[in-house]
């Protein structure tokens, strides 16, 4: 919820940033080009830190699940275990 918040919020940002910088190109040439420059550094940060939760809670999910299967693995052995006994 939160990374997809973030993006779009980056995304609706980058392109009022150009036409922005479109329009500041055709009043000053080539103010546009500094602005859009400027603006982007921001957004790199913003899309960085996305990207760097998003990767923490897919570990987390896969650090979970592997909890729950070295339970399970534990769990079989002793079945097996108890199975050639018998």
């Amino acid at each position: 919820g939160q990374t997809a918040k973030m993006t779009s919020a980056a995304t609706i940002g980058i392109l009022i940033d150009i036409v922005i910088s479109v329009v500041l190109t055709l009043a000053a040439e080539g103010a546009g080009l500094f602005y859009l420059a400027a603006r982007l550094a921001k957004y790199g940060k913003i899309i960085l830190n996305a990207v760097t939760g998003f990767v923490k809670a897919v570990f987390n999910i896969i650090k979970g699940f592997m909890g729950y299967v070295s339970k399970y693995v534990a769990v079989a052995a002793r079945g097996a275990v108890s199975a050639t006994k018998q």
